[in-house]
Order: C-alpha cells, then sequence, then structure tokens
C-alpha cells in the first residue's frame, strides 16, 4: 500500500515538474539575491545585447548605473550591499523613451532573445532601471525552464543525468542573469537529448521534422558559441534504418546511404572549402595555427591544465558573482559522489533504449565532448594573444610563431564544460539497474535542498551580511 503511494507520487512529480518547481525557485533566489552586474562580465553582455538590437543608450546609462560606488566596491574590495543605497540607485530610469523604429535586429540577436525580450519590455514599460534588469533575467530564467522541460520529456534514459547539470550552482546562476549561456546551456542540453531519443527510435520514425528540429537547434549554437556545435555531429550516431526523409514516394536516406562514401567525400570537401574561405577569420587562423604547431599547442593545453586545475573545478562546481565566492570543499565532494552515483545506475525500463548505443556510439560521444571541449580552449587563444599585446591581425605564418610568445590559454572558466557533460556521462558510463528506487529518489531530495541551501548562505553572506 505504501508503495502505491509513493508511486503514486513519484508519477505526479515527474522529472520535468520537479525541475519546472526547484528550478523556477532555486533560479528566482539567484536572480533576485544576487545583486544585479554581480554575474561575471554581464555589463558586457547588456552592451552586446544593445549591439545586436541596434538600440544605443541604454547600455551607457546601464555602465553609470553599475558603475555607481556600491557596485565598483563590491567587485573589486568585497563590499557588502547596502539595501537602502541598492534600491534608490535602482529607481532612476532610463532618459530615452523606447520605439519600434529604434530597432535594427542583427543575425546574433538569438543570442540575447530572451534577456533582450525582458530588457525592452521594461525600457518600454518606463520601469526603473533595476526592475528593466531583473525582467531581463527573469525573461532568461522562463526560457531555459521552457527548454529544461522539454529536455527531460525528450531524453531516453538517465534523465537525472540532464536534470543534475541543469540544477548545478553555476548553471543556475547563469541562466537567472543577463548573459547568453541562457540560451546556449538549454539549447546544448536539448540538442543532445533530441539526437540521443532519435538514436533508440524505430525503422524509419526519424523524418523531415527532426531533420528540421536537429538544425533549427545546431544553427542555434553555432551563432551563439560556434564550438558546441560539434554536439550536432551526434547525428551520425543515428542508425541509417531510422531515418525516412522522403521526397514523394523516394526515401532519401536510402540513396545517401548507398552512396555515403560519395556523401562523406563531399562533406569533407565543403568542409576543407569553408576552412578555405574563411581562412582570414582571426578564430579560423587560431585553429590553422594550432593544428600547425601540435606540439605547441600540447604544451599550451598541459601548462593551463596543470596550473588551472583548481579554478576549473571551482568555477564548475559553483562560484557565485564575479568568482570571488567559491562553494566549500565538503560541497563540492559532495557533489561529485552524488554525480557518480547516478552515472552508475538507470531505471530498468530504461535498458532497453540505452543497450541501442553501441560501443562505436560512446567513443564517437566521448570524442566529440572532448573535441568541444579542445575548441573551447582554442577559442580562447585570441584572447591570449590580447591580453600579451600580440595583434589579432597578423598573418597566419605570424600566428604560428605568435603561439611561442604565450604560456597558457587564459579566459576558460569551468562553466564552458557543462554543457557537453550530459554527452560524455552517458558514453562513459553503463548504468547499473537501480535496487531501490525510494533511495535513488531520497538522495537526489536530499542533495538538491543541501546544494540550495549551501548557494543560498554564500551570496546572502557573500552580498547581503
Amino acid at each position: 500500500m505504501k508503495s502505491n503511494k509513493f508511486n503514486k507520487i513519484l508519477k505526479f512529480f515527474n522529472i520535468q515538474r520537479v525541475f519546472l518547481i526547484v528550478g523556477l525557485l532555486y533560479g528566482l533566489f539567484c536572480s533576485i539575491f544576487l545583486p544585479v552586474a554581480m554575474a561575471p562580465d554581464e555589463y558586457t553582455h547588456i552592451e552586446k545585447i544593445e549591439f545586436t538590437w541596434g538600440t544605443s543608450s541604454y547600455a551607457a546609462e546601464t555602465e553609470q548605473y553599475y558603475d555607481s560606488q556600491w557596485a565598483t566596491g563590491i567587485i573589486h574590495k568585497g563590499d557588502h550591499v547596502n539595501l537602502k543605497d541598492y534600491w534608490t540607485r535602482g529607481m532612476h530610469h532610463y532618459s530615452k523613451p523606447l520605439h519600434l523604429s529604434d530597432f535594427n535586429f542583427s543575425l546574433y540577436v538569438v543570442q540575447y532573445i530572451p534577456s533582450g525580450l525582458g530588457f525592452y519590455l521594461g525600457v518600454a514599460l518606463h520601469l526603473p532601471i533595476l526592475f528593466c534588469l531583473q525582467l531581463a533575467e527573469l525573461f532568461s530564467l522562463i526560457f531555459y525552464l521552457i527548454l529544461g522541460y522539454f529536455t527531460l520529456k525528450i531524453a531516453p534514459f538517465r534523465k537525472e543525468l540532464f536534470l543534475f547539470c541543469m540544477l548545478l550552482p553555476m548553471t543556475v546562476q547563469q541562466v537567472g542573469s543577463v548573459n547568453y549561456d541562457a540560451v546556449l546551456m538549454p539549447t546544448c542540453f536539448l540538442l543532445t537529448a533530441y539526437i540521443l531519443n532519435l538514436c533508440v527510435r524505430g525503422e524509419n520514425e526519424v523524418t523531415w521534422k527532426d531533420a528540421i528540429v536537429v538544425a533549427i537547434l545546431s544553427i542555434v549554437i553555432m551563432l551563439v558559441k560556434l564550438p558546441y556545435v560539434m554536439l550536432a555531429t551526434a547525428v551520425f550516431m543515428i542508425p541509417h534504418k531510422n531515418i525516412c526523409l522522403k521526397i514523394g514516394k523516394i526515401n532519401l536516406m536510402n540513396y545517401i546511404w548507398k552512396f555515403r562514401w560519395i556523401c562523406y567525400a563531399l562533406v569533407l570537401l565543403a568542409l576543407a572549402a569553408g576552412i578555405y574561405l574563411m581562412r582570414n577569420d582571426v578564430y579560423m587562423k587560431t585553429l590553422i595555427a594550432c593544428a600547425m604547431q601540435p606540439g605547441r599547442t600540447l604544451v599550451l593545453f598541459k601548462n593551463t591544465i596543470g596550473q588551472l586545475k583548481d579554478y576549473y573545478l571551482q568555477t564548475f562546481v559553483g562560484s557565485v558573482g564575479w568568482l570571488n565566492g567559491p562553494l566549500s570543499n565538503c560541497y563540492a565532494v559532495i557533489m561529485f559522489c552524488v554525480l557518480f552515483y547516478l552515472s552508475l545506475f538507470m531505471h530498468a525500463e530504461e535498458r532497453p533504449k540505452f543497450s541501442k548505443l553501441t560501443i562505436w556510439n560512446k567513443v564517437w560521444m566521448v570524442a566529440i565532448s572532448l573535441i568541444v571541449i579542445g575548441m573551447v580552449f582554442l577559442s580562447m587563444v585570441t584572447w591570449a594573444f590580447q591580453l600579451d599585446g600580440i595583434s589579432l591581425n597578423d598573418s597566419l605564418d605570424q600566428f604560428r610563431q605568435d603561439l611561442y610568445k604565450i604560456d597558457m590559454l587564459l579566459g576558460v572558466q569551468g562553466r564552458y564544460f557543462i554543457p557537453v557533460v550530459p554527452m560524455l556521462l552517458q558514453a562513459l558510463f553503463g548504468g547499473y539497474n537501480i535496487q531501490s528506487n525510494k533511495k535513488y529518489v531520497a538522495t537526489q531530495v536530499v542533495f538538491y535542498i543541501f546544494a540550495m541551501f549551501s548557494f543560498g548562505k554564500l551570496i546572502i553572506s557573500r552580498y547581503w551580511s
């Protein structure tokens, strides 16, 4: 009888609803109690919102608000927020009214659709600056919750791993503030879950609709942060028999599979053509230079990871605000223990779907994850160049020599790895069947309560005491 009641409770509070409830409460707390301007580079993202939406003057007034005494003192001196001062300064309004004719969208507006909608809604309603920024954060959080809900609904197995990554303190901080992580992270999670779902479907069940969804998600990721688009190459794991791309009565996939080696050659040719055409792009020159100097590139990786591994761990686990409020070592140990526990186990009913992933699928998933992480590091070579005063207008040959002028790849944070963690963990562990569902659920409930308490206590003590 008790078991039946427990199962009914679990059925009602399914993982999607739990995510919506916990994510909303967790996100709102973080958004409200983490003062505006305290999330990393938040002002820079306000500038980018203005640039991609094509407006003017709002970023400058926001900077004046950010540069007020409370903001600079907190960021640079470790001071605390004076509630009266914080509230009073936030009640100022933007001087320029908003008109529809002010907008001149760029292609990269996709990076800031949710936060931009919230921000400009506040401006249009002539709300105080503080409220405009809070609306931008709220819309980012809502967007994240919507995509997170569908991620958990679509994921074919081990949904708990996705939930864990989506409720990491660092994840919640980023999606509850003004930046493009609120678009990047949930889109990467959704793309990973969607492709895994396509891999375990039946024969001829993958259609044009699925191809369009994967294409749209991939384009969004590409426009937000290019290296993560590599996650889309997981589509090569989908069995060709599952795919039915009909044009009239003809299944295009049959011909693609029949002439697959020609198709592979065409893809490689297109890739080579793309690299050639973009050879003068700074990011592309960086990748080519690193590929042509593999020894030096490996030394840079070794130096960077060797010296900054503790920093990456701290900024992956959770470091509130401007990275100067790390969660405790106790929390980090418990977090990784719970993550390992979730990685080992799965529900027995998920086993048939999970078993459809072959060893080669798992090898490819690990390879994709490592390639993405590597590309994230390499994308920061230009930042390392700038810090050392090296010109980004140098030729490719000069770029190759410039690699010897830097010692590390600075700028990468641990949170940059979060979008690839679900794919990596799905591949690394086989998953034992859960013996006690109550213990499995209880472990997660206790951990998330502990996580929210630890993160909440840290925010309050760091900024408001």
